[in-house]
């Protein structure tokens, strides 16, 4: 039923010159949901210290939330001091 009346409403949007419109809202709708995916798994990494946010504000005054991985830092190698050797 549900491939039937998407099919109608497909051939419904190409009679009114609207396939491009619906493509472009089609594959909008696939690239927010990745979007939400990729939020949800960053989220899940920053629960295991894994990733961290922060928030970004922008011109338009919208608040945008940036994520990057968390890398252990190795302890930066300490040299031994250089001593002279007096013979």
């Amino acid at each position: 039923m549900a491939k039937m009346l998407m099919s109608e409403f497909e051939d419904w949007c190409d009679q009114q010159g609207l396939a491009s419109d619906l493509e472009k809202a089609e594959k909008e709708a696939t690239l927010l949901e990745a979007a939400e995916e990729l939020e949800d798994a960053f989220a899940e990494l920053a629960a295991k210290g894994m990733a961290r946010s922060i928030s970004v504000p922008k011109a338009d005054g919208t608040i945008e939330r940036r994520w990057s991985l968390v890398t252990k830092k190795k302890a930066p190698s300490q040299t031994r001091p250089k001593t002279q050797e007096n013979n």
